[in-house]
Protein backbone atom coordinates (compact mmCIF):
# COMPACT_ATOMS: atom_id res chain seq x y z
CA UNK A 1 0.00 0.00 0.00
CA UNK A 2 2.75 2.46 0.94
CA UNK A 3 4.69 1.55 -2.19
CA UNK A 4 1.66 2.28 -4.39
CA UNK A 5 1.12 5.64 -2.68
CA UNK A 6 4.81 6.47 -3.15
CA UNK A 7 4.56 5.64 -6.87
CA UNK A 8 1.46 7.80 -7.24
CA UNK A 9 3.13 10.67 -5.41
CA UNK A 10 6.20 10.34 -7.61
CA UNK A 11 4.10 10.44 -10.78
CA UNK A 12 2.32 13.61 -9.64
CA UNK A 13 5.63 15.27 -8.77
CA UNK A 14 7.13 14.36 -12.15
CA UNK A 15 4.08 15.70 -13.97
CA UNK A 16 4.21 18.94 -12.05
CA UNK A 17 7.93 19.52 -12.54
CA UNK A 18 7.92 18.45 -16.19
CA UNK A 19 5.19 20.98 -16.88
CA UNK A 20 7.07 23.58 -14.82
CA UNK A 21 10.35 23.06 -16.70
CA UNK A 22 8.72 23.05 -20.15
CA UNK A 23 6.71 26.13 -19.24
CA UNK A 24 9.85 27.89 -17.96
CA UNK A 25 11.82 27.17 -21.16
CA UNK A 26 8.86 28.14 -23.33
CA UNK A 27 8.53 31.38 -21.35
CA UNK A 28 12.20 32.18 -22.00
CA UNK A 29 11.65 31.60 -25.72
CA UNK A 30 8.42 33.59 -26.03
CA UNK A 31 9.36 36.52 -23.80
CA UNK A 32 12.90 36.88 -25.14
CA UNK A 33 11.59 36.88 -28.71
CA UNK A 34 8.74 39.27 -27.85
CA UNK A 35 10.93 41.75 -25.98
CA UNK A 36 14.28 41.44 -27.68
CA UNK A 37 17.64 41.16 -25.87
CA UNK A 38 17.66 44.71 -24.50
CA UNK A 39 14.17 44.75 -22.97
CA UNK A 40 14.48 41.14 -21.81
CA UNK A 41 17.60 42.17 -19.88
CA UNK A 42 15.57 44.90 -18.12
CA UNK A 43 12.84 42.33 -17.38
CA UNK A 44 15.37 40.03 -15.69
CA UNK A 45 16.63 42.92 -13.53
CA UNK A 46 13.02 43.68 -12.50
CA UNK A 47 12.44 40.03 -11.59
CA UNK A 48 15.61 40.12 -9.48
CA UNK A 49 14.12 42.94 -7.37
CA UNK A 50 11.05 40.78 -6.75
CA UNK A 51 13.19 37.78 -5.82
CA UNK A 52 15.15 39.83 -3.29
CA UNK A 53 11.98 41.04 -1.57
CA UNK A 54 10.46 37.56 -1.64
CA UNK A 55 13.57 35.93 -0.18
CA UNK A 56 14.10 38.53 2.53
CA UNK A 57 10.52 38.54 3.83
CA UNK A 58 9.30 35.02 2.96
CA UNK A 59 12.18 32.80 1.84
CA UNK A 60 13.67 32.19 5.28
CA UNK A 61 10.30 30.76 6.36
CA UNK A 62 10.20 28.06 3.67
CA UNK A 63 12.67 25.68 5.36
CA UNK A 64 10.92 26.03 8.72
CA UNK A 65 7.53 25.35 7.13
CA UNK A 66 8.92 22.19 5.52
CA UNK A 67 10.81 21.12 8.66
CA UNK A 68 7.93 21.34 11.14
CA UNK A 69 5.16 20.37 8.71
CA UNK A 70 6.82 17.04 8.02
CA UNK A 71 6.63 15.95 11.68
CA UNK A 72 3.07 17.01 12.52
CA UNK A 73 1.04 13.92 13.26
CA UNK A 74 -2.23 14.56 15.09
CA UNK A 75 -5.04 16.90 14.05
CA UNK A 76 -4.19 19.18 16.99
CA UNK A 77 -0.55 19.44 15.92
CA UNK A 78 -1.55 20.10 12.32
CA UNK A 79 -3.99 22.83 13.32
CA UNK A 80 -1.41 24.52 15.60
CA UNK A 81 1.16 24.32 12.80
CA UNK A 82 -1.29 25.88 10.32
CA UNK A 83 -2.08 28.72 12.72
CA UNK A 84 1.63 29.37 13.09
CA UNK A 85 2.10 29.47 9.30
CA UNK A 86 -0.85 31.87 8.98
CA UNK A 87 0.60 34.21 11.60
CA UNK A 88 3.99 34.12 9.93
CA UNK A 89 2.59 34.98 6.49
CA UNK A 90 0.50 37.87 7.80
CA UNK A 91 3.53 39.28 9.58
CA UNK A 92 5.80 38.86 6.55
CA UNK A 93 3.21 40.46 4.24
CA UNK A 94 2.91 43.54 6.47
CA UNK A 95 6.68 44.01 6.61
CA UNK A 96 7.07 43.55 2.86
CA UNK A 97 4.37 46.16 2.13
CA UNK A 98 5.87 48.63 4.61
CA UNK A 99 9.40 48.45 3.21
CA UNK A 100 8.02 48.35 -0.32
CA UNK A 101 6.16 51.65 0.15
CA UNK A 102 9.33 53.36 1.35
CA UNK A 103 11.26 52.04 -1.64
CA UNK A 104 8.54 53.14 -4.06
CA UNK A 105 8.65 56.72 -2.76
CA UNK A 106 12.45 56.80 -3.15
CA UNK A 107 12.32 55.35 -6.66
CA UNK A 108 9.59 57.76 -7.79
CA UNK A 109 11.56 60.76 -6.56
CA UNK A 110 14.94 59.68 -7.93
CA UNK A 111 14.20 57.53 -11.02
CA UNK A 112 10.83 58.64 -12.41
CA UNK A 113 7.59 56.96 -13.42
CA UNK A 114 8.90 54.14 -15.64
CA UNK A 115 11.20 52.75 -12.96
CA UNK A 116 8.49 53.31 -10.33
CA UNK A 117 6.07 51.09 -12.29
CA UNK A 118 8.66 48.33 -12.66
CA UNK A 119 9.42 48.33 -8.92
CA UNK A 120 5.69 48.43 -8.07
CA UNK A 121 5.04 45.38 -10.24
CA UNK A 122 8.12 43.66 -8.76
CA UNK A 123 6.91 44.17 -5.17
CA UNK A 124 3.46 42.84 -6.11
CA UNK A 125 5.14 39.78 -7.62
CA UNK A 126 7.29 39.34 -4.49
CA UNK A 127 4.19 39.34 -2.28
CA UNK A 128 2.11 36.91 -4.31
CA UNK A 129 5.00 34.54 -5.10
CA UNK A 130 6.12 34.56 -1.45
CA UNK A 131 2.69 33.60 -0.14
CA UNK A 132 2.05 31.00 -2.84
CA UNK A 133 5.52 29.51 -2.25
CA UNK A 134 4.89 29.21 1.48
CA UNK A 135 1.48 27.56 0.99
CA UNK A 136 3.00 25.23 -1.59
CA UNK A 137 5.59 24.33 1.05
CA UNK A 138 2.81 23.43 3.50
CA UNK A 139 1.20 21.16 0.92
CA UNK A 140 4.52 19.49 0.13
CA UNK A 141 5.44 19.07 3.82
CA UNK A 142 2.12 17.32 4.46
CA UNK A 143 2.71 15.25 1.27
CA UNK A 144 -0.29 16.56 -0.69
CA UNK A 145 1.42 15.85 -3.98
CA UNK A 146 -1.55 16.52 -6.27
CA UNK A 147 -2.02 20.01 -4.86
CA UNK A 148 1.69 20.75 -5.34
CA UNK A 149 1.75 19.29 -8.86
CA UNK A 150 -1.30 21.34 -9.87
CA UNK A 151 0.30 24.52 -8.53
CA UNK A 152 3.76 24.02 -9.97
CA UNK A 153 2.57 22.54 -13.25
CA UNK A 154 0.19 25.35 -14.13
CA UNK A 155 1.77 28.47 -12.63
CA UNK A 156 4.56 28.89 -15.19
CA UNK A 157 2.05 28.65 -18.05
CA UNK A 158 -0.32 31.12 -16.41
CA UNK A 159 2.62 33.48 -15.87
CA UNK A 160 3.55 33.34 -19.54
CA UNK A 161 -0.06 33.76 -20.71
CA UNK A 162 -0.78 36.77 -18.50
CA UNK A 163 2.61 38.38 -19.20
CA UNK A 164 2.04 38.22 -22.97
CA UNK A 165 -1.61 39.27 -22.60
CA UNK A 166 -0.85 42.32 -20.48
CA UNK A 167 1.99 43.46 -22.73
CA UNK A 168 -0.52 43.43 -25.60
CA UNK A 169 -3.45 45.02 -23.72
CA UNK A 170 -1.63 47.60 -21.56
CA UNK A 171 1.76 48.38 -23.05
CA UNK A 172 4.73 46.48 -24.40
CA UNK A 173 6.73 47.21 -21.28
CA UNK A 174 8.73 45.40 -18.61
CA UNK A 175 6.27 46.47 -15.89
CA UNK A 176 3.33 44.87 -17.75
CA UNK A 177 5.17 41.54 -18.07
CA UNK A 178 6.12 41.48 -14.38
CA UNK A 179 2.55 42.39 -13.42
CA UNK A 180 1.41 39.36 -15.42
CA UNK A 181 3.68 37.21 -13.27
CA UNK A 182 2.24 38.78 -10.11
CA UNK A 183 -1.35 38.12 -11.17
CA UNK A 184 -0.50 34.51 -12.04
CA UNK A 185 0.85 33.97 -8.52
CA UNK A 186 -2.26 35.67 -7.11
CA UNK A 187 -4.36 33.00 -8.82
CA UNK A 188 -2.17 30.37 -7.15
CA UNK A 189 -2.60 32.07 -3.77
CA UNK A 190 -6.38 31.87 -4.21
CA UNK A 191 -6.71 28.13 -4.69
CA UNK A 192 -3.85 27.24 -2.33
CA UNK A 193 -5.43 29.38 0.42
CA UNK A 194 -8.79 27.65 -0.09
CA UNK A 195 -7.10 24.27 0.35
CA UNK A 196 -5.00 25.48 3.30
CA UNK A 197 -7.92 26.75 5.40
CA UNK A 198 -10.20 23.81 4.60
CA UNK A 199 -7.59 21.10 5.11
CA UNK A 200 -6.34 22.50 8.40
CA UNK A 201 -9.79 23.52 9.67
CA UNK A 202 -8.86 27.09 10.56
CA UNK A 203 -10.48 30.42 9.69
CA UNK A 204 -8.65 33.53 8.41
CA UNK A 205 -9.28 35.88 11.35
CA UNK A 206 -6.63 38.61 11.55
CA UNK A 207 -8.19 40.18 14.67
CA UNK A 208 -7.47 37.06 16.74
CA UNK A 209 -3.77 36.84 15.91
CA UNK A 210 -1.39 37.29 18.83
CA UNK A 211 2.10 38.12 17.60
CA UNK A 212 3.61 38.01 21.08
CA UNK A 213 3.23 34.31 21.80
CA UNK A 214 5.95 31.70 21.29
CA UNK A 215 6.72 31.39 17.59
CA UNK A 216 8.50 28.19 16.55
CA UNK A 217 8.92 29.27 12.92
CA UNK A 218 10.25 32.70 13.88
CA UNK A 219 12.63 31.14 16.40
CA UNK A 220 13.87 28.55 13.90
CA UNK A 221 14.49 31.18 11.20
CA UNK A 222 15.85 33.95 13.42
CA UNK A 223 18.66 35.71 11.57
CA UNK A 224 18.08 33.74 8.38
CA UNK A 225 16.46 36.56 6.43
CA UNK A 226 19.96 37.95 6.09
CA UNK A 227 21.45 34.55 5.34
CA UNK A 228 18.83 34.03 2.65
CA UNK A 229 19.12 37.40 0.97
CA UNK A 230 22.91 37.43 0.72
CA UNK A 231 23.09 34.37 -1.58
CA UNK A 232 20.29 35.87 -3.66
CA UNK A 233 22.10 39.19 -3.95
CA UNK A 234 25.17 37.25 -4.98
CA UNK A 235 23.19 35.23 -7.54
CA UNK A 236 22.03 38.40 -9.29
CA UNK A 237 25.25 40.41 -8.93
CA UNK A 238 26.56 38.93 -12.20
CA UNK A 239 23.61 40.39 -14.13
CA UNK A 240 23.70 43.70 -12.27
CA UNK A 241 27.44 44.01 -12.88
CA UNK A 242 26.94 43.14 -16.54
CA UNK A 243 24.25 45.83 -16.84
CA UNK A 244 26.73 48.32 -15.33
CA UNK A 245 29.67 47.39 -17.57
CA UNK A 246 27.83 46.39 -20.79
CA UNK A 247 24.67 47.07 -22.78
CA UNK A 248 21.29 45.76 -21.60
CA UNK A 249 21.17 43.56 -24.72
CA UNK A 250 24.20 41.65 -23.39
CA UNK A 251 22.36 41.18 -20.08
CA UNK A 252 19.46 39.68 -22.05
CA UNK A 253 21.74 37.22 -23.89
CA UNK A 254 23.50 36.29 -20.64
CA UNK A 255 20.17 35.79 -18.83
CA UNK A 256 19.04 33.40 -21.57
CA UNK A 257 22.20 31.33 -20.97
CA UNK A 258 21.38 31.23 -17.25
CA UNK A 259 17.83 30.13 -18.02
CA UNK A 260 18.91 27.37 -20.41
CA UNK A 261 21.96 26.11 -18.46
CA UNK A 262 21.73 26.89 -14.75
CA UNK A 263 17.96 26.94 -14.23
CA UNK A 264 17.22 23.38 -15.52
CA UNK A 265 19.71 21.94 -13.02
CA UNK A 266 18.11 23.98 -10.23
CA UNK A 267 14.71 22.73 -11.41
CA UNK A 268 16.01 19.15 -11.16
CA UNK A 269 17.32 19.99 -7.68
CA UNK A 270 13.90 21.31 -6.65
CA UNK A 271 12.23 18.18 -8.03
CA UNK A 272 14.62 15.97 -6.07
CA UNK A 273 14.21 18.01 -2.90
CA UNK A 274 10.43 17.98 -3.20
CA UNK A 275 10.53 14.19 -3.15
CA UNK A 276 13.36 13.80 -0.65
CA UNK A 277 12.94 16.59 1.91
CA UNK A 278 9.66 15.46 3.55
CA UNK A 279 11.03 11.92 3.73
CA UNK A 280 14.42 13.04 5.06
CA UNK A 281 12.87 15.30 7.69
CA UNK A 282 10.34 12.65 8.69
CA UNK A 283 13.11 10.06 9.03
CA UNK A 284 15.27 12.44 11.06
CA UNK A 285 12.20 13.27 13.20
CA UNK A 286 12.69 15.42 16.24
CA UNK A 287 15.60 13.41 17.62
CA UNK A 288 19.25 12.86 16.75
CA UNK A 289 19.43 9.07 17.14
CA UNK A 290 22.48 7.64 15.39
CA UNK A 291 20.48 5.35 13.09
CA UNK A 292 18.28 8.24 11.93
CA UNK A 293 21.30 10.49 11.42
CA UNK A 294 23.18 7.90 9.34
CA UNK A 295 20.13 7.18 7.20
CA UNK A 296 19.60 10.89 6.60
CA UNK A 297 23.25 11.41 5.64
CA UNK A 298 23.23 8.48 3.20
CA UNK A 299 20.12 9.83 1.52
CA UNK A 300 21.64 13.31 1.17
CA UNK A 301 24.97 11.98 -0.17
CA UNK A 302 23.18 9.87 -2.79
CA UNK A 303 21.12 12.86 -3.83
CA UNK A 304 24.21 15.06 -4.18
CA UNK A 305 26.00 12.43 -6.29
CA UNK A 306 22.99 11.99 -8.58
CA UNK A 307 22.62 15.73 -9.19
CA UNK A 308 26.33 16.31 -9.88
CA UNK A 309 26.58 13.38 -12.30
CA UNK A 310 23.46 14.53 -14.16
CA UNK A 311 24.82 18.07 -14.43
CA UNK A 312 28.16 16.75 -15.71
CA UNK A 313 26.44 14.71 -18.43
CA UNK A 314 24.36 17.73 -19.51
CA UNK A 315 27.50 19.86 -19.55
CA UNK A 316 29.26 17.42 -21.90
CA UNK A 317 26.22 17.33 -24.20
CA UNK A 318 26.11 21.12 -24.41
CA UNK A 319 29.82 21.30 -25.24
CA UNK A 320 29.01 19.33 -28.39
CA UNK A 321 25.58 20.71 -29.33
CA UNK A 322 25.43 24.14 -27.65
CA UNK A 323 25.15 26.22 -30.83
CA UNK A 324 22.41 24.03 -32.28
CA UNK A 325 20.47 24.16 -28.99
CA UNK A 326 20.51 27.96 -28.74
CA UNK A 327 19.82 28.63 -32.41
CA UNK A 328 17.06 26.04 -32.50
CA UNK A 329 15.32 27.53 -29.47
CA UNK A 330 15.93 31.25 -29.82
CA UNK A 331 17.53 32.15 -33.14
CA UNK A 332 20.62 34.13 -34.10
CA UNK A 333 19.97 37.05 -31.71
CA UNK A 334 21.02 34.88 -28.77
CA UNK A 335 23.82 32.89 -30.47
CA UNK A 336 26.45 34.23 -28.04
CA UNK A 337 24.67 32.47 -25.16
CA UNK A 338 25.86 29.10 -26.49
CA UNK A 339 29.43 29.43 -25.21
CA UNK A 340 28.17 29.93 -21.65
CA UNK A 341 25.93 26.85 -21.41
CA UNK A 342 28.57 24.27 -20.28
CA UNK A 343 29.76 26.66 -17.56
CA UNK A 344 26.26 27.11 -16.18
CA UNK A 345 25.40 23.40 -16.23
CA UNK A 346 28.56 22.66 -14.21
CA UNK A 347 27.87 25.56 -11.82
CA UNK A 348 24.30 24.35 -11.33
CA UNK A 349 25.52 20.88 -10.40
CA UNK A 350 27.96 22.23 -7.82
CA UNK A 351 25.29 24.48 -6.32
CA UNK A 352 22.95 21.47 -6.11
CA UNK A 353 25.60 19.54 -4.15
CA UNK A 354 25.86 22.38 -1.64
CA UNK A 355 22.08 22.65 -1.25
CA UNK A 356 21.81 18.90 -0.69
CA UNK A 357 24.25 19.14 2.21
CA UNK A 358 22.23 22.00 3.68
CA UNK A 359 19.20 19.69 3.87
CA UNK A 360 21.13 17.36 6.18
CA UNK A 361 22.29 20.25 8.37
CA UNK A 362 18.69 21.49 8.72
CA UNK A 363 17.34 17.99 9.36
CA UNK A 364 19.54 17.53 12.45
CA UNK A 365 18.70 21.03 13.78
CA UNK A 366 22.22 22.40 13.19
CA UNK A 367 21.02 25.05 10.76
CA UNK A 368 22.93 27.88 12.46
CA UNK A 369 26.21 26.26 11.35
CA UNK A 370 25.45 27.60 7.85
CA UNK A 371 25.30 31.23 8.93
CA UNK A 372 28.90 32.42 8.54
CA UNK A 373 29.83 30.14 5.62
CA UNK A 374 26.88 31.40 3.58
CA UNK A 375 27.69 35.01 4.37
CA UNK A 376 31.35 34.59 3.37
CA UNK A 377 30.53 32.63 0.20
CA UNK A 378 27.99 35.27 -0.80
CA UNK A 379 30.49 38.09 -0.29
CA UNK A 380 33.04 36.13 -2.29
CA UNK A 381 30.47 35.70 -5.06
CA UNK A 382 29.65 39.41 -5.13
CA UNK A 383 33.31 40.44 -5.25
CA UNK A 384 34.28 37.90 -7.91
CA UNK A 385 31.25 38.80 -10.06
CA UNK A 386 32.08 42.50 -10.03
CA UNK A 387 35.82 42.04 -10.65
CA UNK A 388 35.58 39.32 -13.32
CA UNK A 389 32.64 40.94 -15.12
CA UNK A 390 34.45 44.27 -15.32
CA UNK A 391 37.52 42.61 -16.81
CA UNK A 392 36.06 39.87 -19.03
CA UNK A 393 32.37 40.66 -19.58
CA UNK A 394 29.87 37.80 -19.85
CA UNK A 395 32.54 35.07 -19.67
CA UNK A 396 33.88 36.65 -16.49
CA UNK A 397 30.38 36.79 -14.95
CA UNK A 398 29.79 33.10 -15.75
CA UNK A 399 33.21 32.18 -14.35
CA UNK A 400 32.34 34.00 -11.12
CA UNK A 401 29.16 31.91 -10.81
CA UNK A 402 31.15 28.71 -11.39
CA UNK A 403 33.84 29.55 -8.83
CA UNK A 404 31.27 30.60 -6.22
CA UNK A 405 29.29 27.37 -6.74
CA UNK A 406 32.48 25.34 -6.27
CA UNK A 407 33.34 27.13 -3.02
CA UNK A 408 29.74 26.69 -1.83
CA UNK A 409 29.71 22.94 -2.54
CA UNK A 410 33.01 22.32 -0.76
CA UNK A 411 32.16 24.46 2.27
CA UNK A 412 28.65 23.06 2.77
CA UNK A 413 30.08 19.54 2.61
CA UNK A 414 32.49 20.57 5.35
CA UNK A 415 29.62 22.06 7.39
CA UNK A 416 27.70 18.78 7.08
CA UNK A 417 30.76 16.93 8.46
CA UNK A 418 30.95 19.39 11.37
CA UNK A 419 27.26 18.76 12.10
CA UNK A 420 27.94 15.01 12.24
CA UNK A 421 30.84 15.48 14.65
CA UNK A 422 28.76 17.82 16.80
CA UNK A 423 25.99 15.23 17.06
CA UNK A 424 28.50 12.54 18.01
CA UNK A 425 29.96 14.75 20.76
CA UNK A 426 26.46 15.42 22.10
CA UNK A 427 25.71 11.69 22.19
CA UNK A 428 28.94 10.96 24.08
CA UNK A 429 28.18 13.73 26.57
CA UNK A 430 24.61 12.51 27.05
CA UNK A 431 25.82 8.92 27.57
CA UNK A 432 28.34 10.03 30.21
CA UNK A 433 25.66 12.05 32.05
CA UNK A 434 23.33 9.05 32.06
CA UNK A 435 26.14 6.84 33.35
CA UNK A 436 26.90 9.19 36.26
CA UNK A 437 23.23 9.44 37.16
CA UNK A 438 22.96 5.66 37.01
CA UNK A 439 25.84 5.25 39.47
CA UNK A 440 24.32 7.77 41.85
Amino acid sequence: MRFRIAIQDGIWILIGHASLLIGMLFSVKMLSESMGPSQYGEFVIGISVAQIFQTFFFGSKFDAIARFGSITKSNEERRAYAQEVYKTLIEATGRCIGVGLILLVLVYVTKGVDCFLIVLASIAYALTSGISGALDGVANATQKRRIVALHQGTESWVKLTLALLLTELLSRSVASAILGYALACLVSVGYLALWFFRYNNITPNFARINFNDDRIISTYTKGFSIIGILPLLQSYTDRWALSAFAASSEVGVYSVAVALGYSPVVALLNLSLQIAVPLVYARAGGTTEISATNATLRCVNNLAAFLMITAAILSVITVIYRVSIVEGLLGDNYRDAAKLLPIFFTAGGLYAVGESKVIFVNAVFKNKLQLYPKIIVSLFGVASAVLLTREFGAIGAASAVLSTSLVYAVWMSHVANIACKSLEEERVLLASVRTRHGKN
